[in-house]
């Protein structure tokens, strides 16, 4: 009877062991696939940019239905390897980024293209000519939500434009001042960056009504990055009131203090550097660093898509993290500063998730201010832009990490058993893509009685200065040669003429003057070097004199020597620094060959200089956008190398010494 009563125990405990060990199994087999799906998050996370592309058959099938167009088949991969090697997510990233519900971000769409498609994929939508109206149209346009506070009627004199009022949902509110009704508006929304909240404040450019307010907001918002896209005055309109100080000067605008410490011009751009304070907190400075950018049309698009680059690459050292919020704005705040936002946020989307989205990215930048990427036109250039920056940049190289970087550059690929060099250099040809042709820069001069000749000149840029460079392909004594100098006023030229038929010298070197039209010419002095000669000129017009001076390269070999060709280049820019040099006139029978590389080799330097970075395919793709056949052969291409190369080498010796 004990056996009998005990045994109903015995089987319930029999039973019950074995469903906890089964509950045991069932926990420890969930425990094992959600370690696998977070290892296997972390690890397609942690994989750079080309392993993440392996997935593309949907986005292969997509491309035609998408532009209209048949596709090669061919693959592009990332252009340039350093940034497949760095731009690797961190596992904590990743999983902060899965854990905040922000998953959905990271799925494609029908208009998302993988980096490994995007090259094919744009070709394809630039052919097809009404691709980008047809799919521009589709994104919402005009105002879409709210705007009463930016209505009322305290604020309606706040607003640059008519109908560009900043959304309630998204306004930047400002601390309301205890004298001042409605004293929180501004023209100004905050714009999301692609993983954090508030990355941006896209604003209108200030008027003088709200120049305080614009200064109060950058005071409460801790900015410390300004985004400056318009010119103040384009045409005969007033685009933006400048809100800084000349530089070296102070004032008060409001309760904030401004002070410009330093200001670095340069072709397409200015940085400057504010320090600004507070009347209410006179212990505390900031300081700001504001990029201007200058070569972007009003509801257009820049010149170049490798200039903005430059820029946008510029402001991403400053900056790239987005610690403080970047105030970004041109006149209106919609259209080139949508564009501009667009870029960075794409940026970050293609080394987060290996694609992008731009369609999806304008309507989101429209859900938080109206009509951001303007016109169709910027529409495209977003799409040639990412092309450039994501799949054909090659990023400036460190001085100090030249050298290793061209000894890797001339190594063999073990794909095509070229040169990486040679690669470098043909990636140079897929900037066809999405350049314009190269518009000449051309001006007419003038013969000895004031009419139009047939003689006419090519202008260049400089890194610093717009038309730095001139080339004048004719006889140096003839008058509209001297009126060019004259009306230029060019201090320096550079003579190309050794070994070259046809072509004449750069100033007779007679010692005795000599009188053409108004001008009398003499020369001061003449030095003798191995590489060059060096002469100064009296020159005299209308009883003012001022002096000239010429530089002659001596070699009739073309490329020479890199290290005498850097000896010269160094002899060019001791003047041009020197002198304050603004025009640069080059007596070369065509802007390709000689003067084109000189041209080229005195910006790469320039950027050196400036920035201590090396950007060769940079500075030829710049240079091309106006004068189409610069560097067009390899062993030039090379030649650029192997100069900065003979200068890195020596400035090494020199330290060590």
């Amino acid at each position: 009877m004990c056996m009998k009563a005990k045994h109903p125990n015995y089987i319930g405990a029999v039973v019950g062991g074995i469903f906890a060990t089964l509950v045991v199994i069932a926990i420890l087999v969930v425990a094992v696939i959600l370690n696998k799906r977070r290892v296997h998050v972390t690890q397609s996370a942690n994989q750079p940019l080309k392993e993440q592309h392996l997935n593309t058959e949907q986005e292969d099938s997509n491309t035609e239905e998408r532009c209209g167009k048949n596709n090669s088949g061919k693959r592009s991969s990332l252009h340039d390897e350093s940034l497949r090697k760095t731009n690797t997510i961190k596992t904590d990233d990743v999983e902060g980024y899965y854990n905040i519900g922000k998953v959905a971000q990271m799925r494609t769409t029908e208009n998302s293209v993988f980096l490994s498609q995007l090259k094919e994929y744009v070709t394809s939508c630039l052919a097809d000519d009404e691709f980008f109206t047809r799919q521009f149209s589709k994104i919402p346009r005009g105002l879409q939500y709210s705007t009463t506070v930016a209505k009322k009627r305290g604020n309606m004199s706040k607003n640059r434009y008519k109908a560009m009022y900043a959304y309630d949902h998204s306004r930047v509110v400002l601390d309301t001042l205890s004298h001042e009704q409605d004293s929180d508006y501004i023209n100004a929304s905050f714009i999301q960056g692609y993983l954090t909240d508030n990355a941006y404040i896209a604003s209108h450019g200030p008027i003088d009504k709200t120049l305080e307010d614009f200064w109060r907001m950058i005071w409460e918002k801790n900015v410390s990055t300004i985004v400056m896209l318009t010119k103040l005055v384009e045409g005969r309109t007033i685009k933006c009131i400048q809100y800084w100080t000349k530089e070296g000067t102070s004032s008060q605008i409001g309760d904030i203090i401004i002070y410009t410490e330093a200001e670095n011009v340069f072709s397409t751009f200015t940085v400057r550097r504010l320090r600004i304070s507070n009347v209410n907190n006179p212990g505390k400075e900031r300081v700001i660093t504001q990029h201007h950018y200058t070569a972007w049309p009003d509801k257009n698009v820049p010149r170049t898509t490798t200039s903005l680059l430059e820029f946008w690459h510029r402001v991403r050292q400053n900056d790239a993290t987005k610690s403080h919020p970047w105030l970004v704005h041109c006149s209106a705040g919609v259209g080139r500063t949508g564009t501009f936002i667009a870029i960075d946020k794409l940026y970050d989307q293609a080394i987060d998730q290996g694609f992008i989205d731009i369609f999806q990215c304008v309507k989101d930048l429209r859900e938080q201010r109206v009509n951001m990427v303007q016109t169709k036109n910027q529409y495209m250039f977003l799409h040639k832009i990412m092309l450039e920056i994501l799949v054909l940049w090659s990023p400036p190289v460190k001085c100090e990490e030249f050298i290793d970087a061209y000894a890797e550059l001339t190594k063999e690929d073990d794909v095509t058993h070229k040169t990486k060099l040679l690669l470098q250099f043909e990636a140079l040809k897929d900037y066809t893509l999405i350049e314009s042709q190269s518009v000449e820069v051309y001006e007419e001069i003038d013969d000895e009685d004031g009419r139009p000749s047939d003689i006419k000149v090519l202008y260049l840029p400089s890194y610093t200065t717009d038309n730095s460079f001139i080339f004048l392909p004719f006889d140096s004594n003839s008058v509209q040669y001297l009126q060019l100098v004259d009306k230029q006023e060019v201090n320096l030229i550079v003579a190309l003429s050794k070994g070259m038929k046809g072509e004449s010298k750069i100033l007779s070197p007679a010692k005795d003057p000599r009188n053409i039209g108004p001008y009398t010419i003499s020369v001061i002095s003449t030095k003798y070097d191995s590489i060059y000669t060096e002469r100064w000129y009296s020159f005299k017009v209308n009883s003012q004199e001022r002096v000239i001076k010429q530089l002659e390269y001596n070699s009739s070999a073309y490329p020479s020597d890199p290290l005498d060709m850097l000896r010269f280049i160094q002899a060019i820019n001791i003047i041009r620094d020197e002198d304050k040099t603004k025009r640069t006139l080059i007596q070369s029978l065509d802007a390709n060959e000689r003067g084109g590389l000189i041209v080229v080799l005195v910006n790469i330097f320039e950027r050196i200089k400036f920035d201590n970075e090396v950007s060769i395919p940079q500075v030829i793709q710049q240079l091309r956008s106006f004068q189409g056949h610069i560097v067009q052969h390899f062993d030039q291409f090379k030649f650029c190398y192997e100069v900065v190369k003979r200068h890195i080498e020596d400035c090494a010796t020199y330290a060590n010494t």
